[in-house]
């Protein structure tokens, strides 16, 4: 017992100054460098309406400020990605109007995918990437659904899934998701009040943005983005 003691001691002994020697000190730049000294930390972690997905935004290991739509499969633990945010064809350029709302959401310096709204059925998620719309499918499909200079805001699926509403240019606009056709419902007097309505209801914690649904026959239509309370100063 003492023998097996003794030689414990002594490796651990001469381990030690080998060990010292593999420590390299940390430096400013890989503080700052990817991947991140801590670990990828995943964001916006979502259940799928049916429960079978939990999805989140991961950091990629060689660019940590840039994100990825990936899915994990709640019954197995295997994890795959939905959206590759650098395969997407994407000028990168974002519109003021999405630089400041990245800003009031203290994401201003993200890219890739910031964001993303599950479909009702659970077999795809609208992404919105650099101020387009994309519809990824859980077999790896992804469509692109707008491609505008202008951008894309607050986007957001239906309840029965066969719209996609959004902001552009300070007007609501509806798309249909079966023939791609867009509706403007909004004009340029009024989404100048809906702006400021928005910009109250992201100033207030308490208060949800997007946008409200109206029953119109077999689906639902956004008619306004407004917060849920009054909007007084």
């Amino acid at each position: 017992m003492r023998l097996l003691l003794t030689v414990t001691t002594i490796a651990a002994f001469w381990s030690a100054p080998l060990m010292a020697q593999d420590i390299k000190p940390l430096s400013l730049e890989r503080v700052f460098a990817s991947p991140a000294i801590s670990g990828p930390t995943p964001r916006a972690v979502k259940l799928s309406p049916d429960g079978k997905w939990l999805t989140s935004l991961r950091p990629r290991a060689d660019d940590r400020e840039r994100f990825d739509l990936w899915a994990t499969d709640t019954v197995t633990g295997e994890s795959r990605m939905l959206v590759d945010s650098t395969r997407l064809g994407t000028s990168g350029i974002l519109s003021e109007a999405e630089k400041m709302q990245r800003e009031r959401a203290r994401i201003a310096g993200t890219k890739g995918v910031v964001g993303y709204d599950w479909a009702p059925d659970s077999q795809s998620v609208l992404v919105p990437v650099d101020g387009d719309l994309f519809i990824a499918t859980l077999d790896g499909t992804v469509q692109r659904l707008t491609q505008t200079s202008a951008g894309e805001l607050d986007a957001t699926v239906s309840p029965k899934g066969g719209f996609v509403s959004f902001v552009r240019e300070q007007n609501l606009i509806v798309l249909d998701r079966a023939t791609a056709k867009e509706r403007a419902l909004t004009s340029d007097t009024i989404a100048m009040l809906a702006q400021r309505a928005r910009l109250l209801a992201e100033r207030d914690g308490d208060r949800s943005c997007g946008e409200q649904f109206e029953r119109r026959g077999r689906e639902q239509l956004p008619l306004r983005p407004v917060g849920e309370g009054a909007l007084g100063e």
